[in-house]
């Protein structure tokens, strides 16, 4: 998902129905470059947990290059 900063408005009001349906999401957040608050993404991140998601930052500096994945749908575990 690179839609050039909408990311976090995308994934904030899309309705928990609709991303508990997701097995696997790929993200560019753009706090990399300042253009995204690290405080938004981080929020952004503990709600897609909350939902069952489990995330990867792929990037060394930022989560530019993010990956989640839904435990429900995927089993993934600890």
């Amino acid at each position: 998902m690179d839609i050039e900063g909408a990311e976090i408005e995308l994934l904030n009001t899309c309705p928990p129905a609709i991303l508990q349906q997701i097995r696997q999401i790929s993200v560019e957040f753009h706090d990399h470059c300042d253009l995204t608050p690290t405080g938004e993404v981080k929020s952004t991140l503990t709600r897609l947990h909350r939902l069952g998601f489990f995330s990867v930052r792929m990037s060394r500096h930022g989560h530019h290059d993010t990956w989640l994945s839904n435990r429900n749908l995927c089993h993934i575990t600890n």
